[in-house]
């Protein structure tokens, strides 16, 4: 199913439908997301993650506790 027959008469938020579907509604890369939801704001965000991969190798700081966002890289 494509993204736009997906969301066509949906009354909920797309991110519910759109890639794999969210598990909850955030911020696209919140630091509470699940590897699902951050899987689907790699794919939806590619330039923001690529800006936030930078930022943990440049401060030295996972994005969540004991996983970067780099790790995640083979998901999108």
């Amino acid at each position: 199913m494509t993204d736009s027959k997906a969301v066509d008469g949906w009354l909920c938020h797309p991110a519910y439908v759109l890639g794999h579907g969210n598990e909850r509604l955030s911020c696209s890369f919140c630091v509470l997301a699940s590897v699902n939801d951050l899987s689907n704001a790699i794919a939806y965000n590619p330039d923001t993650y690529a800006h936030l991969v930078a930022l943990e190798q440049q401060s030295g700081w996972s994005f969540q506790h004991n996983r970067s966002l780099q790790s995640l890289s083979t998901l999108s």
